[in-house]
C-alpha cells in the first residue's frame, strides 16, 4: 500500500520533508510597514547625526574659547579701542589742485555702515579685518598686487 501525500504539510510519501513551494505561503507582503533592518538604520543614523552635531558644536566652542585670550590681547596691543579703525583719507586731491570726497574712503565707509546693521556683534578686530580685505581687493581691481 502506497501512503497518501499531504500537500499541506509538505511532506514526502516516505515521511520526509521536501523543499518548500511558495504555494505554502501566502502572497501578502504588508507594504505600509518599514523592515525592521531599515528602520534601525533610520534610528541610528539620527542618532549619529545628534551626536556628530554635538562633538562639531563643542569643538566650534572650543576654538572660541581658545581664540577669546588672542583677541582680547591683540585688542589691547593695537589701540583699535582707543583709535578706531582707519577708513582712509577723507579728501583726495586732484590734478589741478583742488580737493574732493575720496570716492574709496566713501564706499569703504558705506561697506562698513552695511556690515555694521548686518552684524552688529561684531568688534573693532573685525571691522579692522573687513577693511584690511576691502583695500587688498581695492588693490587687486586696480591691477595692483595680489592684495597681500
Amino acid at each position: 500500500m502506497q501512503a497518501k501525500s499531504s500537500g499541506a504539510m509538505g511532506l514526502s510519501p516516505k515521511g520526509r520533508k521536501s523543499t518548500l513551494s511558495l504555494e505554502a505561503f501566502p502572497a501578502y507582503v504588508p507594504t505600509n510597514r518599514l523592515p525592521a533592518y531599515r528602520y534601525a538604520n533610520g534610528v541610528r543614523s539620527r542618532v549619529l547625526r545628534y551626536w556628530l552635531r554635538q562633538v562639531a558644536l563643542l569643538t566650534q566652542l572650543a576654538h572660541e574659547t581658545r581664540n577669546f585670550h588672542h583677541r582680547i590681547a591683540t585688542t589691547l596691543r593695537s589701540r583699535l579701542f582707543d583709535r578706531g579703525v582707519d577708513l582712509g583719507p577723507i579728501h583726495e586731491r586732484l590734478f589741478d589742485g583742488s580737493y574732493r570726497e575720496c570716492s574709496e574712503t566713501r564706499a569703504r565707509t558705506e561697506d562698513m555702515l552695511r556690515l555694521a546693521n548686518q552684524k552688529p556683534h561684531l568688534t573693532c578686530l573685525d571691522t579692522d579685518l573687513f577693511v584690511s580685505g576691502w583695500n587688498a581687493g581695492a588693490r587687486f581691481h586696480a591691477g595692483g598686487n595680489s592684495g597681500t
